[in-house]
C-alpha cells in the first residue's frame, strides 16, 4: 500500500506510540462529562488537546463508536428523505408549469375579447375584461413565484441528499480510522510488536486518518452548498407571500 507519509522505521516506531496513547485523551468533554450522551460529540472539536510541547499526535477527535454509526445511519437516513423532497418539490413544478401554461391561455383569450370590446365601442365590456385580464396577471404572477419556489425546493433537495451523502462517506471512514486506531492501541499496550509491523500499522492509520479528515472537508463543503440553497429557497418563499400580498384585497 501506498502511504502518504512516508517516515523511518524508528520515527514510525515513534508515531505508532504517540497514536496509541494519544487517542485515550482525545475524547470529545462531552463524552467525558455524560458518557449516554456520547452522539453530542462532534467530528470537528473546537480546540485538539495537544502535549507539553504542543503537538498534536491525533488530528481527528476520538469518538464514541455507537454515536459514529448512528451518525452513519442518520446520514443514509438523510439523504434519503433528501432524495424524496426534491422528486416531491419536482412534481409540484411541473404541475405548476403546465397551470402557468393554462393561465396564459385564459389572459390571451381575455386580451382578445377586450380588444374586440374596445373596436365595438362596448366600453363597460371593455373595462371588465381588462380588470379581469389585471387579476388574472396576478394569480399568474403567484403562480410563477410558487413554481420558482418549488424549483428552489428541489435544488436543496439535491444538495441535502449530496452532503448527506458525504457526511455517510466521511463517518465510513472515521469507523474504519478508528479500527486501525483501537488495532495500533491494543498492538502498542501489549508490548513485545515486530517494530517493522507496528510502523506498518502506524502508516496505515496515518493514512486513514487522512482520508478521514478529506471526506470530512468534503462534506462541510457540501454543506455550505446546501447552506447557500437554503438561503434561495428562503428568497423564493419571499417572493410567495409578496404575491400573495399583491392579492390580498385593499385594506378599507
Amino acid at each position: 500500500m501506498r502511504h502518504s507519509f512516508p517516515f523511518s522505521l524508528k520515527s514510525g516506531v515513534r508515531v505508532a506510540l504517540a497514536l496509541g496513547l494519544a487517542a485515550g485523551a482525545l475524547f470529545c468533554p462531552a463524552r467525558a462529562a455524560r458518557a449516554a450522551d456520547a452522539a453530542a460529540c462532534s467530528p470537528v472539536s473546537g480546540v485538539l488537546a495537544g502535549d507539553a510541547n504542543d503537538s498534536v499526535a491525533v488530528l481527528l477527535a476520538a469518538r464514541d463508536k455507537d454515536a459514529m454509526r448512528a451518525d452513519l445511519e442518520a446520514a443514509h437516513a438523510a439523504a434519503l428523505a433528501a432524495s424524496g423532497d426534491a422528486d416531491r418539490a419536482g412534481a409540484a413544478a411541473d404541475r405548476l408549469k403546465a397551470r402557468i401554461e393554462t393561465r396564459k391561455g385564459e389572459i390571451d383569450a381575455l386580451k382578445g375579447r377586450a380588444k374586440l370590446a374596445k373596436e365595438q365601442g362596448n366600453a363597460t365590456e371593455q373595462q371588465s375584461l381588462e380588470a379581469a385580464v389585471d387579476a388574472q396577471k396576478l394569480q399568474l404572477d403567484l403562480l410563477e413565484a410558487l413554481r420558482d419556489m418549488r424549483a428552489a425546493e428541489k435544488d436543496l433537495g439535491g444538495a441535502r441528499q449530496k452532503a448527506a451523502e458525504a457526511r455517510a462517506r466521511f463517518h465510513e471512514r472515521e469507523l474504519e480510522f478508528d479500527s486501525k486506531q483501537s488495532e495500533l492501541q491494543k498492538r502498542t499496550a501489549a508490548g513485545g510488536a515486530d517494530a517493522a509491523e507496528l510502523a506498518k500499522l502506524a502508516a496505515s492509520v496515518q493514512d486513514a486518518q487522512k482520508s478521514a479528515l478529506e471526506a470530512l472537508k468534503d462534506a462541510a463543503d457540501r454543506e455550505q452548498d446546501a447552506a447557500k440553497s437554503e438561503a434561495e429557497v428562503a428568497d423564493k418563499r419571499i417572493g410567495v407571500l409578496q404575491a400573495q400580498l399583491a392579492l390580498a384585497p385593499p385594506k378599507k
